[in-house]
């Protein structure tokens, strides 16, 4: 099979391209920096299978241009910047990461907790500028606090594993987890309205889907408590942007910590934003103005999409990204988003 890599440097330091292609012995290897755009799409139009991150959005330009395409190995969990209707009609099947960072991603949500709620970012700010004294740098302990998890998945379940370390109390929401499996790590079971009611912090670890686009918007955030903090390392879709400034703003919410943002892509290739995005009506602009003002605000922490970017969980993608390839040439393909498994 002839396999494109785009964004192939962003493992760089923990896998070269050699090691890639000695893994991949026997297949044409290519490797494209920077994500998929219309100035390096056609490097895979005679490609089998194509290998990217989610920063690249596939659609149906993309598609009708990779004629030759039997497989996409997104490197990553998500694969919401895939035109999943769109590969289904022309049977691309598509390949995950399902499992590669759920302690990575769990250790940098309890980072951005602390970090908050303990004020670290602006007492270094303060630091650096050579300011020592203590206005305005007083936080508040976690322990005995409410931890208010939103989707408990693995992530979710480690989240909840190391908050209980800190002496919290954990409810959890997930639609599709039982009681027990809550239970064993400590958490107790409960609808949305209460976790929002009741939770000190509140953090995001659900799959964006339909169903929890916006998940937390302006009616979740009126029945929040006062001075609530939130943190988010899952999908900045997941939260309303707009109303989470107002939420900050008004002092609804303390503070918010967050590693992914709506409309990331916009601000990842801004140079480019009037040109490719305004004029195609792709952006929401009214987003793209709060993120400018949410990034600004003191009272949030916004960090650059980097919850998974670990060494140790940046080679369990890689290497899974590779064996999802080779499975695929063996005709035994594993980790096929929407494919039904049996029950073990």
């Amino acid at each position: 099979m002839k396999i494109v890599f785009y964004e192939a440097d962003f493992w760089k330091g923990v896998y070269s391209h050699k090691q890639v292609e000695r893994k991949l012995n026997g297949h044409k290897v290519k490797f494209v920096s920077g994500c998929v755009s219309p100035e390096n799409i056609s490097e895979a139009k005679d490609a089998d299978a194509v290998c990217l991150f989610v920063f690249s959005k596939i659609g149906k330009k993309e598609l009708k241009i990779w004629k030759k395409c039997k497989v996409i190995g997104t490197m990553s969990t998500g694969y919401n910047h895939i035109n999943l209707r769109e590969c289904k009609k022309r049977k691309i099947s598509i390949c995950n990461v399902p499992t590669y960072g759920s302690t990575t991603v769990a250790e940098y949500t309890i980072a951005m907790m602390l970090a908050l709620s303990r004020k670290i970012v602006q007492a270094y700010d303060k630091a650096r500028e050579g300011k020592f004294d203590l206005h305005g740098l007083r936080g508040v302990d976690v322990e005995g606090k409410t931890l208010g998890i939103v989707g408990f998945g693995k992530i979710g379940q480690n989240v909840a594993t190391r908050a209980s370390a800190f002496g919290m109390k954990i409810l959890a929401y997930d639609p599709y987890t039982d009681m027990q499996c809550m239970g064993e790590r400590g958490c107790i079971k409960a609808k949305m309205d209460e976790l929002l009611r009741k939770s000190d912090f509140i953090s995001l670890h659900t799959p964006l889907l339909e169903s929890t686009c916006h998940i937390i918007d302006r009616a979740a955030i009126k029945k929040m408590k006062k001075g609530v903090m939130i943190i988010n390392t899952a999908r900045g879709e997941l939260i309303d942007t707009a109303a989470l400034v107002d939420g900050l703003n008004s002092g609804k919410i303390a503070g918010v910590a967050i590693d992914v943002i709506e409309e990331e892509n916009v601000l990842k290739n801004e140079r480019k934003l009037f040109s490719e995005h305004v004029d195609d009506g792709k952006a929401n602009m009214k987003t793209v103005v709060a993120n400018h003002i949410l990034i600004d605000m003191e009272n949030a922490i916004v960090t650059s999409h980097n919850a998974f970017n670990s060494k140790e969980a940046v080679a369990r993608i890689v290497n899974a990204t590779i064996e999802n390839v080779k499975s695929f040439a063996k005709k035994k393909p594993s980790n096929v988003v929407g494919e039904k498994k049996g029950k073990k």
